[in-house]
């Protein structure tokens, strides 16, 4: 028999069903636990993830895995329609997609996008022109299958992309300003764009810290507040499980008191917005969960839970490994709403934040990103030795908290 049905379902090849079979029966550990079986399953998962990213070419952190491509798909399209909401509400694709597909975007039109449905002709055949002639400016997504599971029709995928990406931002869409002077002239210049509404955020390149901060701290030029708490603050970003781990300060405020701590919480609080925590969940680190007076960081943690702070659930002191992992805080018999699944840490002193955010880096392998809060705008201020994906996704959320991507 000639099996020619690979579109639905494809057999599996024995050294696939071989290594499935070893997996299932000694291999089955739950990898999110810390006890030697589940650590096992875990470095085995995170493996293969390795082989299988590295086939695709891509980052073993950019790789999900899911129970089945209708799941698949239904995260790539729900997903993308959320992040390019502010781009607008349509969506093209084709009449003949796979109803992993065309479901999804049926209840995406329940919510109030428009879906241009893109008939094939009578060969089957999508083109090119068709996707070109359905684009608005409103159009957030096009999704258009390979290969048609039925007829086996060929789609120019391809083709569509490379009109996508052509008809993507050009550099004049964009304000070049030419500038000769001083490093503090350059950075008084860059406040002035954001203050007059030409840009909508600042990054630090080649000049000095010093005349950086001299020009966003400025009480009349600057972009301070001109009441209230005039506070910077340093939030890094890495992602643990799933998640995405915000972590505070750790790289401007030395050694915080209770209200600045707390100042330093309110700061992050659009950063986690953007990133879609409505409630951050918010531990305030310390080595252990018992208040001492011999370790100071434990009696500030218990200061700065008693008063709260509004529109987050603060829990402290916590240790770092009961305020990420759920089974760390079941061994301790920690019962608490913030315990294994805080989003952000609150570290109390600056040497504790940079050497966590360097060792996220450095030795546990993240991708970081790092935005300055409290400003009238995101502030990026980068490492030297930061890698190039972490100014990209630092310039990424500075775009988000700006509103200007999602």
């Amino acid at each position: 028999m000639i099996y020619l049905d690979h579109a639905a379902t494809t057999p599996v090849a024995r050294e696939v069903a071989d290594t499935m079979y070893d997996v299932l029966l000694n291999g089955s550990g739950n990898p999110s636990s810390q006890y030697p079986y589940g650590a096992a399953a875990k470095k085995r998962l995170e493996a293969d993830r390795a082989v299988i990213a590295a086939a695709l070419g891509c980052k073993p952190d950019e790789l999900y895995f899911t129970s089945c491509g209708t799941e698949s798909d239904n995260w790539a399209i729900r997903l993308a329609a959320h992040q390019n909401r502010r781009v607008g509400k349509h969506i093209i694709t084709t009449a003949v997609e796979h109803s992993a597909v065309l479901e999804p975007c049926r209840q995406l039109e329940q919510e109030g996008y428009t879906v241009t449905y893109l008939a094939p002709d009578r060969q089957g055949n999508i083109t090119a022109q068709q996707v070109a002639d359905a684009l608005r400016e409103d159009t957030a997504l096009v999704s258009v299958m390979l290969v048609n599971n039925e007829t086996g029709c060929v789609f120019p995928v391809g083709e569509i992309a490379r009109l996508l990406r052509g008809m993507g931002e050009q550099v004049s869409d964009y304000e070049i300003v030419p500038f000769t002077g001083t490093e503090l002239d350059a950075a008084k210049l860059a406040v002035r764009t954001v203050r007059e509404g030409r840009a909508d955020m600042l990054m630090k390149g080649l000049l000095h810290t010093a005349d950086f901060a001299r020009a966003i701290l400025n009480r009349e030029t600057g972009l301070m507040p001109q009441t209230g708490r005039r506070l910077l603050s340093q939030c890094g970003f890495f992602q643990y499980d799933g998640r995405i781990v915000l972590i505070t300060d750790a790289a401007i405020n030395i050694n915080p008191d209770v209200e600045t701590q707390i100042g330093i919480v309110e700061n992050t609080l659009p950063v986690a917005h953007a990133l879609g925590i409505e409630t951050p969940k918010v531990a305030v680190l310390s080595a252990v969960e018992t208040v001492s007076e011999k370790m100071p960081s434990t009696v500030t943690a218990r200061e700065v839970v008693r008063r709260g702070i509004p529109g987050c659930v603060v829990s402290g002191p916590l240790a770092i490994d009961s305020a990420l992992s759920r089974e760390s805080a079941r061994h301790k018999t920690i019962s608490d709403p913030v315990a294994g699944q805080a989003d952000l840490l609150l570290v109390p002193y600056v040497e504790m934040g940079d050497i966590m955010y360097k060792t996220c880096s450095c030795i546990a392998g993240h991708t970081m990103a790092s935005t300055i809060c409290g400003a009238a705008c995101p502030i990026i201020i980068n490492s030297r030795s930061d890698s190039d994906d972490t100014k990209y996704y630092s310039i990424l959320i500075a775009a988000m908290m700006s509103g200007i991507a999602s």
